[in-house]
């Protein structure tokens, strides 16, 4: 996999070519400190958060979802929510990281969730496999 520094490097190329997409496929496999890493290099970058923040999003109900499967019921609720508040204006944030609320957010949030339970149940296999 790719390193946080390699990947802002080529969202950085190819921003300056006024291209701001990167592989999807690179994007979805890192984990959320990765690409909270790669947005911290890009402050008051509206259009870099925007790409960026989604992919963060469903690393971040991945990761929580793998490690702990009752999140998901939380996450069912979460996801809408929170983007709701941000919608509305009831989180509101000067950080200059922030993104504004989307439906690529929430749609990569429940992915994330599913992926999570998919790692934990492809996890809980290979134990059980393991341990016969």
């Amino acid at each position: 996999m790719a390193t946080a520094d390699k990947i802002a490097g080529k969202v950085a190329r190819k921003k300056k070519k006024n291209k701001v997409n990167i592989s999807d496929s690179i994007l979805s496999k890192m984990s959320d400190s990765q690409l909270e890493d790669i947005r911290h290099q890009f402050p008051n970058d509206p259009a870099m958060q925007s790409v960026l923040a989604p992919y963060e999003h469903r690393a971040y109900a991945r990761e929580r979802v793998a490690n702990n499967p009752a999140m998901a019921a939380f996450f069912t609720l979460a996801i809408p929510a929170y983007s709701a508040a941000k919608a509305s204006g009831l989180i509101k944030s000067d950080s200059p990281y922030a993104s504004p609320a989307s439906l690529a957010e929430m749609a990569h949030g429940y992915r994330g969730m599913w992926e999570g339970l998919s790692q934990f149940l492809t996890d809980q296999e290979k134990a059980m496999k393991k341990g016969r």
